[in-house]
């Protein structure tokens, strides 16, 4: 979602009234995908039954409760990759090759997330499973789904304000604010700060807030370096894309390795003692 957030208002192209043929191209790529996710899980659904019913007896009896109950969050991710296929649609639309990739990969994620629920079943739910999904919906739904439908709409009508369609110059704004999003919200509940000066200390100065200042920070640095040294005299679109991925690969690398490379292993004697073959 925040990466959908990002993407569409630094790629937003209008959509000029497109020729017949491509209109009925990209509404049949549309149904196909849909018919794919929903065709998909309830193959896997009907598989499990059979099964179910092969069994028989108690066995069998709870197979079934559990295929039901699988069932009902298979289907509802499986209408939320439906969902995903709008901004597909509307990405096909504007031949916008960036965003077609980014839904394409997003469709294909949730129908396999969803053929994947389908065929699982847990024994309890487990404690704040739940309102993570709902949460990613929501963000999701809102940010990758909703925005580009307001920005269609809007389009339509009138001109983008430059928040739905920023300039060139505000590029690096929204890629950092992109990146403290998400960075946030993979480390928030991981690295945390500590409430006792033992806690903090023993954290060696990583936490949720150094992260996301460091790798941001380190991923506007090397935006700034390839805009003012490497793309100079090149076209602008292509300036635009180098730039972007230089910041979003110093950006994920800071990301990664920070936790990993300062707070490292507890120091503690963590070796095996073998006893003297002699």
């Amino acid at each position: 979602g925040f990466v959908a957030a990002v993407a569409w208002p630094l790629t937003w192209e209008p959509v000029e009234a497109p020729a017949l043929g491509w209109i009925v191209g990209a509404s049949m790529v549309g149904l196909a995908a849909v018919a794919a996710i929903w065709f998909t899980v309830g193959a896997t659904q009907r598989h499990w039954h059979d099964v179910a019913e092969a069994i028989g007896g108690d066995l069998g009896t709870v197979a079934e409760a559990a295929r039901r109950t699988a069932g009902k969050r298979a289907y509802v991710m499986a209408g939320v990759a439906t969902a995903s296929v709008v901004p597909l649609v509307i990405a096909l639309l504007q031949s916008n090759f960036l965003l077609i990739v980014l839904c394409v990969g997003v469709t294909l994620v949730l129908g396999a997330i969803a053929t994947r629920l389908a065929s699982s079943a847990r024994r309890a739910p487990i404690p704040g499973r739940d309102r993570r999904t709902i949460a990613m919906v929501v963000v999701f739904g809102l940010l990758g789904g909703i925005l580009p439908l307001v920005q269609l709409t809007w389009g339509l009508v009138g001109d983008l304000p430059p928040w739905l369609a920023p300039e060139e110059r505000w590029n690096l704004l929204v890629l950092c604010i992109g990146a403290v999003a998400v960075t946030i919200t993979l480390t928030v509940g991981w690295l945390r700060i500590g409430r006792t000066p033992k806690q903090v200390g023993s954290t060696r100065g990583v936490n949720w807030i150094t992260v996301t200042v460091v790798s941001v920070g380190v991923g506007a640095l090397a935006h700034w370096v390839a805009t003012d040294f490497f793309t100079v005299g090149i076209a602008d679109l292509l300036a635009d894309v180098i730039a972007a991925a230089a910041f979003i690969v110093a950006w994920a690398n800071v990301l990664w390795w920070m936790p990993e490379g300062v707070r490292g292993l507890p120091d503690i004697p963590d070796r095996v003692e073998r006893a003297p073959l002699g």
